[in-house]
């Protein structure tokens, strides 16, 4: 892990739903159903890492900064269309 990045080593058939030749269309599509939904949590829980990490910047910024002033929540205020 030198160059910042990990690798984690696990068994494949622990992580994706056993799969046969013998399945249904049916069963083949609640298998598809469910990866998707499971690469949908991913995305978000990516995603909601990034916006925690953007927002508490931009809090740490406000706050070396003097804080928030009628002004500062003005333009924040305009910003998210309230």
């Amino acid at each position: 892990m030198e160059d910042g990045t990990a690798y984690q080593h696990c068994d494949v058939n622990v992580l994706l739903p056993p799969m046969n030749e013998k399945m249904t269309d049916i069963e083949f599509m609640m298998l598809l159903d469910s990866l998707i939904t499971r690469l949908e949590n991913a995305a978000s829980a990516l995603a909601a890492k990034a916006v925690a990490k953007d927002s508490t910047a931009a809090l740490t910024a406000l706050r070396n900064h003097g804080g928030i002033d009628g002004r500062t929540l003005h333009a924040l205020s305009s910003l998210i269309g309230s």
